[in-house]
């Protein structure tokens, strides 16, 4: 990208036109490894390609922060290392890795590009203990009151809501930065106190699970301090940095840590709301609610959640609201009805026919695509408009329309009610299979279908495996795992991981 924005057009080109294969060429191809940097848009799915500086740039500013970020020599960031060691903790020397996720925003008529900071949390000293407490929280989701896990269940909510009054109104608010703006002393309060609540909850997760016994909450307070105050990372192995306040958003604790913060600043308004406060629901930082009063009160209900840390923005909606990917509309009845929503900066480019993707595979992508379309409306036409859209470009992506008539013909039939179970809703029986991911390549799959099959029949067969089953009572699903074969290593993952790791 040039100082004025523009992409170097010349440089993309010479990519593209390429007969070699692309990692190779790239590599061939030294200029481009230093001006370009390509990476995913954090919403909407796009290809952002960066110039090194200007990434670099949008970095630094970032953590320029100081009430954030504190600047660290290359010594002071590994030293925290060495401190952690004493605790007894088997951690890693591995610093994490500072990136910058994009986010495209359409403002006026106009694009632009923002970004987020990430901190690169794989192979980092405490990515172990985050995703075991990120394991044991996430049955603690669900229990949390307000709380949103995904847009089946904020669909779900709405199909409880009464007929609305004809003064009624939505709107939504925002939380500023809510990750890097968490207090700490509050975040590991907040967690840990709804932790002990609900231990009972976790107790029986780890039981149905074969897991060891949760820790003591003392235990658990610890290793949430542990994670939230050695966030030690590098940009580039240039830059060394300590966080200062709130979760890095490459934690996987920090979904909960965010939801139980957010649950104690809203919990009056869900416990004793005001009389004009028809609906509340929470989706991490992002409100959604259905209103009687005027706009110019909206601000005064979440008085005491706004402090020095934590700033709201609000959004109006009226009759209509856009939340998450859904249109929310009251009609005239005053009932509430829904139906898909695309941000403006959507860039969803779906898998070409011609791609040497399993077909079984392409096949299923727009019956899932449809399922989730037929999830959002509530109203038949709506489905109906939006799935023509669809199918419209998947012809334009080279699907046979015998492929979308099947996958259409199967969605028809498909019941709405059961798309809006989701996650913890979920029962299992016996007849659900495990499922296998695996990179996908052409010459391996048949085999490892084969392969897999005959080792689970000698599984199921084992002396061991049966007299576990006759001890516990569980039974092993009867079928085989299914494998899910998943889409090797994409341009973007060639050209992006030098610049967030640095040359060395």
């Amino acid at each position: 990208m040039n100082g004025d924005g523009r992409y170097k057009t010349s440089m993309i080109s010479r990519i593209l036109k390429s007969d070699w294969d692309p990692p190779e060429a790239l590599k061939e191809s030294n200029d481009l490894w230093v001006e370009l940097c390509s990476t995913k848009a954090d919403k909407g799915g796009k290809t952002v390609i960066w110039g090194r500086e200007d990434y670099k740039r949008e970095a630094l500013r970032q953590l320029g922060d100081k009430d954030t970020y504190m600047e660290l020599t290359q010594a002071e960031a590994e030293g925290y290392i060495g401190k952690i060691h004493k605790h007894k903790i088997l951690v890693t020397n591995a610093l994490e890795k500072h990136k910058c996720i994009t986010k495209a925003e359409e403002t006026g008529g106009h694009r632009s590009l923002a970004a987020r900071p990430i901190i690169a949390a794989v192979g980092s000293p405490f990515k172990a203990l985050d995703e075991y407490l990120a394991k044991l929280t996430a049955c603690l989701l669900p229990c949390i009151p307000g709380s949103l896990i995904d847009t089946a269940a904020l669909l779900r909510d709405l199909a409880t809501v009464p007929k609305l009054p004809k003064e009624a109104k939505l709107f939504s608010a925002d939380v500023v930065s809510l990750y890097p703006s968490i207090d700490w002393v509050e975040a590991v309060d907040d967690s840990t106190n709804f932790y002990i609540e609900h231990k009972h909850v976790v107790e029986k997760f780890c039981e149905d699970n074969n897991m060891l016994p949760p820790p003591p909450h003392d235990i658990f307070r610890y290793i949430l301090q542990t994670l939230l105050e050695n966030n030690v990372f590098h940009l580039q192995n240039e830059k060394y940095y300590r966080q200062l306040k709130g979760t890095a958003m490459g934690c996987s604790m920090s979904v909960f840590m965010a939801n139980t913060f957010m649950y104690r600043k809203t919990r009056h308004l869900i416990e004793s709301p005001p009389a004009d406060l028809l609906y509340f629901g929470r989706y991490i930082d992002d409100i959604i609610a259905v209103w009687t009063g005027s706009n110019e009160d909206i601000p005064n209900i979440f008085d005491g959640e706004v402090d020095d840390n934590i700033k709201l923005t609000f959004a109006y909606g009226g009759k209509t609201l856009e939340a998450l990917d859904l249109l929310i509309e009251i009609e005239d009845d005053g009932t509430l009805s829904t139906r898909l929503y695309r941000k403006p900066t959507e860039g969803t480019q779906f898998v070409h026919w011609t791609s040497a993707h399993p077909d079984n595979l392409k096949s299923s992508i727009p019956y899932a695509q449809l399922l989730r379309i037929k999830r959002n409306c509530s109203k038949v036409s709506d489905f109906i408009r939006e799935a023509e859209t669809l199918l419209r470009k998947f012809e334009n992506r080279g699907y046979p329309q015998k492929v979308l008539d099947k996958a259409c013909s199967k969605a028809l039939l498909k019941d709405r009610t059961e798309l809006l179970i989701t996650g913890g809703s979920k029962k299992f029986s016996v007849d659900e299979r495990f499922t296998l991911v695996s990179d996908y390549n052409e010459a391996l799959a048949q085999p490892l279908r084969v392969n897999v099959r005959s080792f689970y029949s000698k599984l199921q067969a084992s002396p061991l495996i049966v007299e576990r089953v006759e001890r516990l009572g569980q039974q092993l699903p009867l079928e085989p795992p299914r494998i899910a074969f998943r889409a090797g290593k994409s341009l973007g993952s060639s050209l992006g991981p030098i610049f967030k790791k640095g040359r060395r």
